[in-house]
């Protein structure tokens, strides 16, 4: 303390070594928890040994046993801390784990100890302790901790071990039991079903992160003819709509039944979740009526001007990185594109990210928004398959650092145009004038919250949608000369046409470009799956069977897309199965962007800005394909991620 005027930091404490000490040698004599257990989950032989611990054998490893076992820490009812010093160490330390040990060890082990540490240090620098009972503490008896003699030790720990062991056997009893009731919901009412495994569901294999969401809908398709089949996303019954027809018509003739995607939404504890995907019934209405002039071909239009100005930049990063022969990732390339357009027309500002990787604006959102972790899969889980989990740990839908980052960004730019009448032509400048036309008219206004959530929104949406759009077409091209040289021709007959000029209404010229696009998402849908909630009692078309309010309902558009009955020669990458005069597809089975009043309401955008990319990238450069046509999917990411992105040979183009 006195080497640091009085102050209690996180470094000066590490400086305490006595202190540690002391806590090690108090943990030794008083672990949290008296026991540890495990489950053997295969057959085990003890080395050594031919005892085998069967599958399913409860193993006891009691901590305060052996941390009082003289063979291991020697005098043991003396308290020593000098027995874990370094030097003069006394006692085996592969006999020491209060917190546990392995990948199951208590998570929180260093919060605990630095809070314990801080009390300490506080209470001992002020005041005096004097004890008033014996060493030797006397232990209540519902209390999990050391007795107080060795013969009592035994007896006490035998007695505590069985009633932890009853408790944890009730306990788990209840749980199978009410897992079994959840599991049988389909059964209980007559739904054709697919076995679930406890306590995954159908999504083991997600949870296992051997495969993503959207491809585990598509396999749980494959394994089932009925018109609908029953499943279940972790705890939470759902049903797959097998039959194409029935999808559209749930979200187009039949909305009113199935108006909400059922995902998590807050908007008083957790504005950002309240944003146009999420929010329920008339709130969503509302949202949607006010944001639906944002994305007409006359704002669009208006807009041509920023998406070329980024394209250009793009170009010219390509032209650079083609000086020597390499390979480069499409996707990524494509990424920094579209995230450099979404910074300029959604965030209102120019961001850097096509000419370097690590522009911080890029850096952050891409690194916090697809970081891996325990509680960040907590969170997905929660807003798309589970949203009562949020609910109960109280967990915001994004990660704190993505909210606040976001928010003062947004937070600056409304500020700093509404202040100094600063007016762009870009969408945040929509959500001002919305802003302002409301307090003229005396109604309730988007708050910043709200604007920042949604443009946060279109921020995943487009930088997926786009990204994967754009290069998924090239990806494609790469493997199909023949496509691809029909797709250039007509880009370069336009651009001859039009003096080298990108248009709005240029781009609108090149069909062939639209039907590779198309094509691109059938294969390759923007989000696998579409959800929608049942939010009244509904009878199925055709059938007896009623759809009760607040099941979920997924539309597995990866699935359909792939179908043969749909489809015909799903594998093969055919844009003129989509031409009006060869059409060889059935149009009620596509919907990439959903379809009725809650479709993707930035799809145009989202389309123009992957033509612009292609255009821009096709007229000048030569792609090679340097994987094969089949792609290996990311398992942890909703939306089709390719694994290591998509690396092609480019070359300049010589005319």
């Amino acid at each position: 303390m006195e080497r640091h005027g009085g102050k209690i930091t996180y470094e000066n404490i590490q400086e305490l070594k006595y202190l540690d000490l002391c806590v090690k040698e108090t943990l030794r004599k008083y672990p949290g928890l008296p026991i540890l257990t495990r489950e053997c989950t295969q057959d085990y032989r003890i080395p050594e040994s031919d005892v085998v611990v069967r599958r399913g054998t409860q193993v006891l490893i009691p901590l305060l046993t052996i941390s009082m076992d003289e063979k291991y820490f020697p005098d043991p009812e003396q308290y020593s801390p000098e027995r874990f010093d370094e030097e003069t160490r006394n006692y085996d330390p592969d006999a020491y784990y209060p917190f546990g040990a392995g990948p199951r060890n208590c998570i929180g082990i260093r919060q605990g100890i630095l809070q314990t540490k801080i009390g300490l240090i506080i209470m001992l620098s002020r005041f005096n302790f004097y004890a008033t009972i014996p060493a030797k503490i006397k232990f209540e008896g519902s209390q999990y901790s050391a007795p107080s003699s060795s013969s009592e030790q035994a007896a006490d720990c035998g007695v505590k071990v069985k009633m932890f062991v009853y408790t944890l056997a009730l306990v788990a009893l209840v749980i199978f039991l009410g897992l079994k009731y959840i599991y049988s919901y389909w059964d209980r009412h007559g739904v054709s079903n697919i076995k679930p495994n406890i306590p995954y569901g159908n999504l083991k294999t997600v949870a296992e992160r051997k495969e993503s969401f959207g491809i585990a809908i598509n396999n749980l398709y494959q394994r089932s003819t009925e018109r609908l089949v029953g499943v279940y996303l972790f705890f939470r019954p759902s049903l797959i709509i097998r039959d194409p027809y029935l999808a559209k018509r749930i979200m187009v003739a039949d909305f009113q039944h199935f108006h909400d995607r059922g995902v998590y939404c807050n908007e008083h504890r957790d504005p950002f979740s309240a944003n146009l995907f999420a929010l329920p019934g008339q709130r969503w209405k509302n949202l949607r009526a006010k944001l639906t002039p944002t994305f007409t071909s006359g704002q669009l239009r208006n807009m041509m001007p920023t998406f070329m100005a980024v394209g250009q930049k793009l170009q010219a990063e390509v032209e650079r990185l083609v000086e020597e022969p390499a390979v480069h990732n499409v996707r990524a390339l494509m990424s920094r594109f579209v995230i450099d357009v979404i910074a300029s027309v959604f965030f209102g500002f120019e961001s850097n990210c096509i000419q370097d990787p690590r522009d911080p604006f890029f850096v952050t959102l891409t690194d916090l928004v697809r970081a891996v972790s325990f509680i960040n899969n907590v969170r997905s889980a929660g807003v798309f398959v589970c949203p009562a989990l949020l609910k109960l740990t109280r967990l915001s839908s994004l990660p704190p650092e993505v909210i606040k980052f976001v928010k003062e960004i947004i937070t600056y730019q409304i500020e700093h145009r509404e202040r100094n009448d600063v007016a762009r032509k870009d969408f945040l400048q929509l959500l001002i004038d919305l802003r302002r036309e409301a307090g003229e008219n005396k109604e309730e206004k988007l708050s910043i919250e709200q604007c920042a959530a949604n443009v946060f929104l279109f921020y995943v949406a487009g930088a997926e949608t786009s990204t994967a759009t754009a290069s998924f077409t090239l990806h494609e091209l790469t493997h199909n000369p023949d496509v691809m040289v029909k797709v250039r021709q007509e880009i370069d007959e336009m651009l001859e046409r039009n003096g080298g000029k990108i248009t709005y209404e240029n781009i609108k010229e090149l069909k062939y470009l639209d039907l590779c696009v198309k094509e691109t998402l059938r294969k390759y849908p923007g989000l696998p799956i579409l959800n929608r909630e049942c939010t009244q009692d509904y009878r199925v078309p055709e059938s007896d069977m009623i759809i009760r309010k607040g099941t979920q309902v997924i539309i597995p558009l990866l699935a359909i897309s792939m179908d043969e009955k749909y489809f015909p020669d799903p594998e093969q990458y055919s844009p003129e199965r989509f031409d009006e005069e060869t059409r060889n597809y059935d149009p009620d089975a596509y919907y990439p962007f959903g379809a009725g009043p809650r479709n993707c309401i930035g799809l145009r955008q989202g389309v123009l800005v992957a033509k612009i990319g292609l255009i821009l990238m096709l007229s000048k450069f030569n792609f090679e394909a340097t994987l094969p046509r089949k792609i290996v999917f990311e398992a942890a990411t909703v939306p089709l991620a390719p694994h290591g992105g998509l690396p092609m040979r480019i070359s300049r183009r010589v005319k």
